[in-house]
């Protein structure tokens, strides 16, 4: 367990610019609502929660809808007001690369997707199924998905998800990248002690797959930027 926490210390620290202080540390101080929180996630093998998602489990997983502590206007209302400039200066944690796999065929029609982004399925602590949305982000492990907070955890009074796995490219049953799981769930205490929506994202670390591959290395990961200007101007293209 210490060497994943290790690990997962390092990526966020270098992609998010968040400092994950030493256990210890983290018990004595007075938790702020943007202080990261962590979960190593039980092993049980990469192939254990892989045959967990049948196609079956899969199609049936709910959309999942998040339940805060704060409505997403009380969330609004009680953030502190953003600075209209940078408080630092722009710093790219990593910029966008693309990976080696080619996807399996058995999509169907062809679609024009970004590979990177991808199905999570996991377990509630209500013990049911749920499915949402996931993005591959490059770090220096490769091995890095941004997700929405409630999808990582339930929020204040619940737990860590459980059977967490991540589909890039998912469509109708078909993995056709493969799959990967995770090792170690992360994300703020604003939404896991207080369910503020303004703290809501996740991130997950993911394990290798069952060919020893780290996902970014095989399907690609988007780049990630932070103390940009709001007065700055960004071009978006469609390939």
């Amino acid at each position: 367990m210490s060497g994943t926490r290790h690990r997962c210390m390092l990526v966020v620290g270098a992609v998010l610019a968040l400092v994950l202080a030493p256990s210890t540390a983290q018990a004595a101080e007075v938790r702020s609502p943007g202080a990261s929180v962590s979960h190593a996630v039980e092993t049980v093998g990469v192939n254990s929660v892989e045959e967990y998602w049948t196609p079956e489990r899969m199609a049936s997983a709910i959309p999942v809808k998040a339940s805060g502590g704060l409505s997403r206007g009380a969330a609004a209302k009680t953030r502190t007001p953003a600075p209209e400039e940078p408080v630092g200066p722009p710093t790219t944690g990593a910029e966008p690369v693309t990976g080696t796999a080619e996807g399996s065929g058995d999509i169907g029609a062809a679609v024009t997707a970004t590979q990177v982004v991808g199905k999570v399925f996991f377990t509630g602590s209500d013990g049911l199924n749920y499915v949402c949305s996931g993005s591959a982000v490059n770090s220096a492990n490769k091995n890095m998905v941004f997700t929405a907070g409630h999808c990582v955890h339930g929020g204040p009074g619940k737990s860590w998800s459980t059977n967490w796995q991540f589909v890039p490219g998912y469509s109708y049953g078909s993995r056709p990248y493969g799959t990967w799981s995770a090792e170690t769930l992360i994300s703020f205490n604003g939404w896991t002690g207080n369910g503020n929506f303004g703290y809501d994202v996740g991130i997950a670390i993911m394990a290798p797959n069952s060919s020893g591959t780290e996902l970014v290395n095989a399907v690609g990961g988007l780049g990630i930027q932070w103390n940009q200007s709001k007065k700055s101007s960004h071009l978006a293209s469609l390939r």
